[in-house]
Order: C-alpha cells, then sequence, then structure tokens
C-alpha cells in the first residue's frame, strides 16, 4: 500500500506502537513476534515508515501495514501450525515473524525465484535471528512460487507477497492443508499481464472437510507473481 505521505515513525518500537493503534496488530503474541524482528535489518531505506521500499531486482518490502493486516488475518492459524510457506519472500521479513508465532517444532519455508534475493532474505535473518535458520524453523528455497511448493506440502497457512492469479490461487489451495488459511493478493482479470488490473487483498479458508471460501479484505497495488525473466526485465513503476 503506498501513501502520498506516508507516516514516518522514528524507532521500531513506534512503528509497533502505530500499527497497534490503527488496529492492524491486536493480538499480544503476534506484537511481540513483530517487536522481534526489527524492519530495519530488512531495507536500508527509511525502515520504520509505512510505506514499501524498494529492495533490488525489481522487487519492494511491502509496507508495514500490508505486513501487519496480513498476519493478523493468519495469526491464530499460524500459532498452531506445523508447516507454512511464503511466496516471493524477497528481503525475508516477514519470515522470523512467522517463525516466532509458530512452535518451536514448526518451520516456516520461504520461497524466492530470484536468486540474489534468496541470499539476501538469509543474509538479513542472520543478522539477529540466525539460530531459526541453523534449527531449520526457517528454510528459504529458490523456486518457481507459481507452482507453490509441493515437495513440502500441505501447509496449515500460506502468504503470498506478489499479486497472484486466479489460476495459482487453485494450486496454492491444493497444497493448503484442512483447517487452513492463506492471505494474498488476487488478480481478478483473466489477463494476468494486464498490470492496470483490480487486485484484492484475499483470505482463503479451508474448512475440516476441505470445502473452500474466501473473503475480501481491501484493495492493493502488488508486483504481479511472474517467472523470472519477466520480473528481471521489467522495470518498476513509481507513482
Amino acid at each position: 500500500m503506498s501513501y502520498l505521505f506516508p507516516v514516518q515513525c522514528k524507532t521500531h518500537s513506534d512503528l509497533i506502537d502505530y500499527l497497534s493503534d490503527e488496529h492492524l496488530i491486536t493480538d499480544d503474541s503476534l506484537r511481540r513476534a513483530f517487536l522481534k524482528v526489527d524492519r530495519s535489518d530488512f531495507t536500508r531505506f527509511n525502515p520504520y515508515a509505512d510505506a514499501a521500499m524498494y529492495i533490488g531486482y525489481n522487487c519492494t518490502i511491502s509496507s508495514p501495514s500490508l505486513h501487519a493486516h496480513a498476519l493478523r488475518e493468519l495469526c491464530l492459524s499460524l500459532k498452531r501450525a506445523k508447516r507454512a510457506l511464503d511466496i516471493g519472500c524477497g528481503s525475508g521479513y516477514l519470515l522470523p515473524v512467522m517463525a516466532y508465532l509458530m512452535g518451536r517444532d514448526a518451520k516456516v519455508i520461504g520461497i524466492e525465484h530470484i536468486k540474489e534475493l534468496c541470499a539476501l532474505s538469509r543474509n538479513n535473518i542472520k543478522k539477529h535471528h540466525k539460530k531459526l535458520l541453523q534449527t531449520q524453523r526457517i528454510e528459504i528455497i529458490h523456486w518457481d512460487g507459481r507452482n507453490g511448493y509441493l515437495r513440502q506440502a500441505p501447509y496449515d497457512c500460506i502468504h503470498v507477497g506478489a499479486a497472484t492469479s486466479l489460476h495459482t490461487v487453485n494450486v496454492l489451495l491444493s497444497q493448503l492443508n484442512n483447517n487452513g488459511r492463506m492471505v494474498l493478493p488476487v488478480m481478478l482479470d483473466a489477463d494476468d499481464n494486464d498490470e492496470n488490473q483490480k487486485q484484492m487483498m484475499r483470505v482463503y479458508s479451508k474448512n475440516e472437510h476441505g470445502q473452500v471460501s474466501f473473503t475480501d479484505l481491501v484493495d492493493v497495488k502488488f508486483v504481479p507473481l511472474t517467472k523470472e525473466e519477466t520480473q528481471r526485465n521489467t522495470p518498476m513503476k513509481f507513482d
């Protein structure tokens, strides 16, 4: 989410206080998880501004508001999850936040199709959360996220940090466990190449019988989840 004049906080704790005041963080355990992971480890530019920041390779780290919005919807599911998937993990920021919400015997898998961003994620997490990698509570894999990651499916929670086609949504739903939950920005039109098409942040839930329902949250604008070559060769447009 972008703002003409984004809120600029002075410190990490100020940012978390702001997100709490905006009712984007409403759970104490979610607040503690966010407080453990300083955004300045994951972006050098205005880490405490409520705005997306460029991290290279035509990719951004999403705004703190959108991250909080997504994990607010996943929070209860993450607490009981054994395995979670974060597609388009980019800077790596959400991986430790998710891991701290999950149990010590649980695992979150980050998928990223840009090899250099996989390395960036690992290096960022190593700054203050190295043990999560050493104990394999976090694993980062170079892979095309449009296919999900069947090798370790099913997942109790799935988060996607890029605009996703309806076809890919169905692929991911097939890898979501019963009683699972998935949050992602969805491209609502059939033409996946139309960068101006409507996008919606959507929450999918699968009940104990495997029946799927969804709720739309808010209009968004994300970089599309696409093949590596396309992302590398398509310059970002900054409004």
